[in-house]
């Protein structure tokens, strides 16, 4: 069993395959993590799908295991095509696959999907059920990964003036997309050479400032972070326009 102490933690792939499957009832069949990675998998080999880059969070003492797989030789500019999926054995929430788009410049780690294919751990989830599930989520959501990947270069468009980043750093942190007390850090961040006075920098700065969360926490603050830009992107975007 994975230690209380990896609760929340990013975790390795052999940590997340030691949780132990509990028993199948006659209403519930919780999988093991690892017979949802096994799936994953083997619909990525079947599709000839080769992943670059595998992570995983585990809380409630492994109980809850949280993860994201980058697809290699799928990506756009700065982004690359990605899995998600989150799985609970002790009832705390269904099973769910999703997949978008993630950054990967400057190890932003950002990860930008909606959960669309999610099955409670009723007797009718199977192996094959997993299986339909894995095979929708990379079959349906190719489009909405071109379409973030064509909103992420449009931010490199969008040039910000030093009173537009101040007043878009203000904003920020009344809205608590910015902690107060990661002001400095992140105007160090902006401030670099990698990051021009764009709001895509704007954007590669704050994401960068959440990398070391757990993928729980990170997938929570990339929403609030998206909405954030977004809104800005409409304003100030439709003005660089003009």
């Amino acid at each position: 069993m994975v230690k209380a102490s990896l609760s929340g933690a990013r975790a390795k792939e052999q940590e997340v395959r030691a949780v132990a499957q509990p028993k199948f009832t006659n209403t519930w069949h919780p999988w093991a993590h690892g017979k949802v990675l096994d799936v994953l998998g083997n619909v990525c080999k079947a599709e000839n799908l080769k992943v670059a880059r595998k992570e995983y969070s585990l809380s409630r003492g492994g109980a809850n295991m949280f993860g994201v797989w980058e697809i290699d030789g799928m990506q756009t500019g700065e982004t690359r095509f990605a899995a998600g999926f989150r799985s609970s054995t002790i009832k705390e929430f269904a099973l769910a696959f999703t997949t978008g788009a993630r950054v990967f410049v400057c190890d932003n780690l950002m990860f930008q999907g909606t959960f669309i294919e999610i099955h409670k751990h009723f007797a009718t989830l199977t192996i094959e059920t997993m299986t339909k599930m894995v095979r929708k989520v990379f079959t349906q959501t190719l489009s909405g990964y071109r379409e973030f990947s064509q909103w992420h270069e449009g931010l490199k468009k969008v040039k910000l003036s030093e009173p537009q980043s101040a007043s878009l750093i203000v904003k920020a942190m009344k809205s608590g997309v910015l902690g107060v007390m990661k002001f400095e850090q992140f105007c160090e961040l902006y401030e670099s050479e990698r990051y021009a006075s764009t709001l895509h920098g704007f954007h590669g700065a704050m994401t960068e400032l959440i990398r070391d969360n757990n993928l729980v926490q990170t997938q929570v603050k990339h929403k609030q972070i998206s909405k954030f830009i977004t809104d800005a992107y409409i304003i100030l975007g439709s003005k660089a326009a003009h």
